[in-house]
C-alpha cells in the first residue's frame, strides 16, 4: 500500500491535482468560516431571542403586579378611611345606630363591585359581635377561621403589639382560591364549599387603631382578568408559563395543568431562585425537562411574591438559527461552486500551457531538435519554456557539432580505411605484375596496370563522399579484375545491377570491404571455386546492396549494432557512415550459417544525382 499510493497520486494529472487542492483549499476554508460565522450567529440569535423572552416576561410580570396592586390600592382607600374603620369596629347598643352606620358609612363601600366587570364580588368578614351580617357582603369572620391564609396570616392578631400591626396592614396578601366562605342560608350554595373556578383573592386587614383586628376584606377577581396576558405570552408545550406563590404552589399554567416535570422545575428553581431572598430575583438557566433541553427564565415579583417562569424548547430559541444556517449552507455551496470554477478556469489555463511544453519535449523523443516552444509570460512556466527553448538549442549546436566532429572522425577513418588498402592491395598486385613480366604476359599486365589505375582513381573520387551508382560498380569491377586475375579459378565474380539506379548516388566504397571479406574468409580458406555474387536493386524508396558468396560461413554472425573491431573494422566503419549520413532507419545486416556461406546486405534511400 505504502509503494501504490504514491503511484496512484502521481499518475493523476496536473489539472486534477490542482482542482482536488483547490477545491479541498476552499471546501476547507469555507466549512471553517461557515462554522465559525454559524456559532457566533448562533450566540447571537441565542442572546437576542433569550432576551426578547425576558423582557416579554418581564413586561408581563410588571403588568400582572400592576393589576393587583390597582385592587389591593382600590381596598385600601377603605381600610385607611378611619370613619369606615370607626363604623366596622364600632360596639353598637341599638338598631338605630347600626342602622345609621350602616347606610351612612359601611354599604357604599361595598358598591365597588359595580364599577368594575372584573370584579366577581368583595365580603368584608367582621370581627365585631354587635354587628350584624349582612347578605354576601358583610359576614361574621368565623367563617375563615379555619382557612389556610387566615391561620398563615392573621390567627395571632390577638397577641400582636402596635409595630405587628403596623407592619400587617403594610402587607400585601394576594392569593388565587377556589374556596367559597359565606353562610348557606338554605340554597345551593355550601358554607365552605368550593366553586370549581378559580379566582384570584385581594385581602386586606381592617385594623382599628393599631390595636385590634376588625376584619378582613376579601375582594375577587377575574381569573382571566390578572392572568389574560399569560395565555397571550405562551401556551404551547415547547413554549409555556407557570406562576408559583411562596409555597412553591402553582398559581397559574398556561396549559391549563401542571406539565410532567414540575418537581424537577420546582427544585432547580429553588436553587437557583435562592427560596425567595429579599430583593429582586431574576434569571435564566438551562435544564433537561422530558428529555429535552429546556430554557428557564424566572422573575419574582416584587408585591405579590410570586415567581413567574417561563419554560422554552431549545428549538423554538434556535428557530431563527435554523434560517442562518440554512442561509450560511447555501451561500457557501455558491461560493464553492464559484471557487470551483475558478479553479477549473485557473488549473486549465496552467495545464494548458504544460500540456504544450510537455508535447514539444515528446517531439524531440525522436531527435527532432528544430522545435520551439511558443509560451509566453513572466511566470515560471513562461521561464522553463524559455530555458526549455535555450536548451534545445544548444542541444542542436551540440549535435552539429558532434555530426561534424563525426563526419570528421568518419572521413579519418576512411581515410586509414584506404591507406589501410592501399599498401596491402598495392603490394599483392605490384608482386603479381612482377610475377607475369618475368612470365612475359605482357596483355595481363596491360590490363592489370589498367584496373589499379581505375580502382585508385575512383577511389579518390576527386574527394567527394558520394559517387554514382555506376561509378562504386565500376570501381568494385576494377578491384574484381586484379584478384581474379590473381586468383584465377578460385573465385567468380556476378553482378546483378538492376535497371535505373546508375544514376543514384551512394556513398563511396562500401562494396569494396565486403568483397574483400568474402575472398579472405570464403575462397582463400574453401577448396575450390567461390561464387562471390553482387546484386545492386531498388526497393520501393530505398537502394539495397547485396554480397553473397558460397564460402566457409559463419555460426553466429554479429548484429548490426556489434560489429567487432580489428577484422570487423572495415564492415563497422561503413554501417556507421551510412547510420551517420542517412539516419538509423539505414545500414548494413548479415546472414550467415556455417557451411552455407554469407550474405550482407547494405540498405540506404534512393537519392537522385540532380
Amino acid at each position: 500500500m505504502r509503494t501504490r499510493m504514491p503511484l496512484r497520486v502521481h499518475d493523476i494529472s496536473i489539472k486534477h491535482k490542482m482542482m482536488f487542492s483547490y477545491g479541498l483549499l476552499v471546501l476547507v476554508s469555507i466549512v471553517a468560516l461557515g462554522a465559525a460565522y454559524y456559532a457566533s450567529m448562533q450566540k447571537y440569535v441565542y442572546e437576542q431571542a433569550s432576551e426578547s423572552y425576558r423582557q416579554t416576561l418581564s413586561q408581563v410580570v410588571l403588568n400582572t403586579e400592576y393589576k393587583l396592586n390597582n385592587y389591593d390600592q382600590l381596598l385600601n382607600q377603605y381600610v385607611s378611611d378611619s370613619k369606615f374603620v370607626g363604623a366596622v369596629s364600632f360596639a353598637f347598643t341599638s338598631p338605630g345606630d347600626y342602622s345609621y352606620a350602616y347606610l351612612n358609612t359601611i354599604s357604599r363601600y361595598f358598591e365597588i363591585g359595580k364599577q368594575d366587570n372584573n370584579i366577581e364580588s368583595i365580603i368584608l368578614y367582621k370581627n365585631n359581635q354587635t354587628l350584624p351580617e349582612s347578605g354576601d357582603v358583610l359576614i361574621d369572620i368565623d367563617y375563615i377561621l379555619r382557612t389556610a391564609w387566615y391561620e398563615e396570616y392573621f390567627a395571632h392578631t390577638e397577641s400582636y403589639t402596635i409595630n405587628d400591626y403596623i407592619a400587617l396592614s403594610k402587607r400585601k396578601f394576594w392569593i388565587v382560591t377556589d374556596e367559597v366562605n359565606k353562610p348557606d342560608y338554605g340554597l345551593s350554595g355550601a358554607n365552605g364549599g368550593l366553586t370549581g373556578e378559580k379566582r384570584v383573592a385581594i385581602i386586606k386587614p381592617v385594623i382599628y387603631n393599631f390595636e385590634k383586628l376588625s376584619g378582613i376584606f376579601e375582594l375577587f377577581v377575574r381569573y382571566d382578568r390578572i392572568f389574560g396576558d399569560f395565555a397571550a405570552a405562551g401556551t404551547e408545550p415547547d413554549d409555556y408559563m407557570l406562576v408559583a406563590n411562596d409555597k412553591w404552589q402553582t398559581v397559574y399554567a398556561s396549559l391549563g395543568a401542571e406539565v410532567p416535570g414540575t418537581d424537577a422545575l420546582r427544585a432547580a428553581l429553588a436553587q437557583k431562585a435562592a427560596a425567595y431572598t429579599a430583593g429582586p430575583t431574576a434569571g435564566k438557566f438551562r435544564m433537561k425537562l422530558d428529555g429535552a433541553d429546556k430554557m428557564v427564565l424566572y422573575e419574582r415579583g416584587g408585591d405579590s411574591g410570586w415567581l413567574y417562569v417561563r419554560v422554552l424548547s431549545y428549538d423554538r430559541l434556535f428557530a431563527g438559527a435554523k434560517t442562518v444556517r440554512q442561509f450560511t449552507i447555501v451561500v457557501g455551496a455558491l461560493c464553492l461552486l464559484i471557487s470551483l470554477l475558478l479553479a477549473l478556469a485557473l488549473a486549465r489555463m496552467i495545464a494548458r500551457r504544460l500540456s504544450v511544453l510537455s508535447g514539444q519535449m515528446k517531439s524531440v523523443e525522436d531527435l527532432t531538435l528544430d522545435v520551439k516552444v511558443d509560451i509566453d509570460g513572466r511566470d515560471e512556466i513562461g521561464a522553463l519554456a524559455r530555458s526549455y527553448n535555450r536548451m534545445i538549442r544548444k542541444i542542436r549546436e551540440l549535435v552539429e557539432q558532434l555530426t561534424a566532429s563525426q563526419q570528421t572522425q568518419r572521413e579519418s577513418e576512411l581515410k586509414a580505411l584506404q591507406t589501410q588498402i592501399n599498401p596491402h592491395f598495392l603490394y599483392n598486385t605490384l608482386a603479381t605484375i612482377n610475377w607475369m613480366a618475368m612470365g612475359g604476359q605482357h596483355a595481363k599486365i596491360i590490363g592489370m596496370v589498367n584496373h589499379l589505375a581505375t580502382f585508385y582513381r575512383l577511389s579518390l573520387n576527386k574527394g567527394l563522399p558520394l559517387l554514382p551508382v555506376k561509378e562504386e560498380i565500376r570501381h568494385l569491377q576494377a578491384y574484381t579484375e586484379i584478384q581474379k586475375i590473381r586468383l584465377e579459378e578460385r573465385i567468380h565474380f556476378i553482378y546483378e545491377v538492376g535497371a535505373g539506379i546508375e544514376s543514384c548516388l551512394t556513398l563511396k566504397l562500401i562494396l569494396q570491404p565486403f568483397v574483400e571479406n568474402a575472398i579472405l574468409h570464403g575462397a582463400e580458406r574453401k577448396a575450390g571455386t567461390t561464387a562471390i555474387a553482387i546484386r545492386a536493386y531498388r526497393a520501393d524508396e530505398e537502394l539495397l546492396f547485396e554480397i553473397e558468396d558460397d564460402g566457409v560461413g559463419m555460426s553466429a554472425p554479429p548484429a548490426a549494432d556489434f560489429f567487432p573491431f580489428g577484422n570487423g573494422y572495415g564492415i563497422r566503419n561503413v554501417h556507421e557512415r551510412i547510420r551517420l549520413h542517412y539516419g538509423q532507419a539505414y545500414g548494413v545486416s548479415i546472414e550467415s550459417a556455417e557451411g552455407a556461406g554469407t550474405k550482407v546486405t547494405i540498405r540506404i534511400p534512393i537519392v537522385s544525382e540532380e
